[in-house]
């Protein structure tokens, strides 16, 4: 994760038995960095203070996978300006949600939303003020 992110959840009192069964495993990185050949994070902050999204690329195709920018497929993309109990900071998700949303809508990128219906592969749709979420077909 990255090192804000990991800066934050260290700095949470709940998080303490959390925070030392995974600190082994923790190698905290920087927005933007590649983690894995084909795997760059992006910064999504917001959510939480460090949240990263993944942009995954093979080749000339890219995929975004955006974490917790947006929650629902219905009321995240209707609603993009609702500020959700669990961003950490309400303001910067609600930007954060808003100008993303509005960037996946305009480039058509393919992303994977885990919060979305299975498999929650798709697309970011404008639709009037808002967005819909359009799935591949198969």
């Amino acid at each position: 994760m990255t090192r804000a992110e990991w800066a934050f959840m260290q700095s949470q009192p709940d998080n303490a038995a959390l925070v030392a069964t995974i600190t082994p495993k923790v190698t905290p990185f920087d927005p933007g960095a590649v983690v894995m050949p084909g795997i760059r994070a992006v910064p999504l902050s917001g959510h939480t203070t460090g949240h990263s999204g993944y942009e995954i690329t093979s080749n000339s195709q890219k995929l975004l996978e955006m974490g917790d920018t947006a929650h629902s497929a219905i009321v995240s993309l209707a609603r993009p300006e609702w500020i959700i109990g669990y961003d950490t900071d309400g303001e910067q998700g609600r930007q954060r949600r808003t100008a993303e949303l509005a960037k996946l809508a305009a480039s058509g990128e393919h992303v994977f939303s885990p919060h979305f219906p299975f498999p929650g592969l798709g697309q970011i749709v404008k639709a009037g003020t808002a967005y819909r979420w359009q799935p591949v077909r198969r």
